[in-house]
């Protein structure tokens, strides 16, 4: 037997890691947005979401690719399906980009950890009006429901 046991709290901790260790085998030094003081973004990461960040589309998809390539030595795998592009500011060219084989969706409104933001940088109430569609924000607004009930 390998592995542990689905429910077991050391899930969790060793999934953490094993992201970890995907990203930081994945970037480069040069990749990613440059901040004020030098540093370097390029990626968000909260257990399975994922978002990778950079200024050229070339460099974006080299990332991306580096990602699947890491994560295929543990078993992991990128899901096409789940995954969007959304161009801001002023990114000229092409935006296709590729994983696993497909091709990744362009789309204008991004929503990340139940927070939307459009390409245009804003998280107005249209975002949120589109979030309220979103089968996440749907069944947790019932468990929050049912939770007020219960504690009534």
């Amino acid at each position: 037997m390998t592995g542990v046991r689905q429910g077991c709290i050391l899930s969790p901790l060793l999934f953490a890691i094993v992201m970890d260790w995907i990203m930081r085998q994945s970037i480069g030094k040069k990749d990613g947005l440059i901040w004020a003081d030098g540093t370097r973004l390029t990626d968000l990461d909260f257990a399975d979401d994922l978002v990778l960040i950079d200024k050229d589309v070339e460099k974006l998809q080299e990332l991306i690719t580096a990602v699947q390539q890491e994560a295929s030595k543990v078993g992991l795998r990128i899901n096409s399906d789940k995954c969007r592009v959304m161009v801001t500011g002023d990114w000229e060219g092409r935006s296709d980009i590729n994983a696993s084989g497909a091709a990744i969706e362009t789309v204008e409104n991004f929503c990340y950890l139940d927070c939307y933001i459009s390409s245009t940088g804003n998280c107005d109430k249209e975002g949120y009006e589109l979030a309220k569609h979103h089968p996440f924000f749907q069944s947790y607004s019932k468990y929050k429901r049912a939770r007020k009930s219960i504690y009534r």
